[in-house]
């Protein structure tokens, strides 16, 4: 088993057990699970998540977690001008931490 730190965002938090305070909660995985495992223990669709990050880093649904990974999970947003929010959502236009 391994143990992960989830913090969703506005709509998500719904789907978290128990009270969920404001930096979010630890669970407990399987080993060797994926993002998209975890969202399926947690009963969260996968079209209500547009972003994951794991330890500040954007990664896709299958990516595997590890022991003390930070998750925070990011609801599809709307509104803004003509443009203004679909750029900034699309992964392709961010820049990259330097390792």
């Amino acid at each position: 088993m391994i143990r992960v730190h989830v913090r969703p965002y506005t709509i998500l938090r719904d789907y978290m057990p128990g009270p969920l305070g404001r930096q979010g909660t630890e669970i407990q995985l399987e080993e060797g699970s994926t993002v998209q495992d975890m969202l399926r223990r947690l009963g969260i669709p996968d079209d209500k998540v547009m972003l994951v990050f794991v330890n500040d880093m954007h990664v896709p649904l299958d990516h595997p977690l590890r022991e003390g990974d930070r998750i925070e999970l990011l609801p599809p947003i709307s509104g803004g001008g003509k443009g203004l929010l679909t750029d900034c959502w699309r992964p392709e236009t961010w820049r990259r931490r330097p390792d």
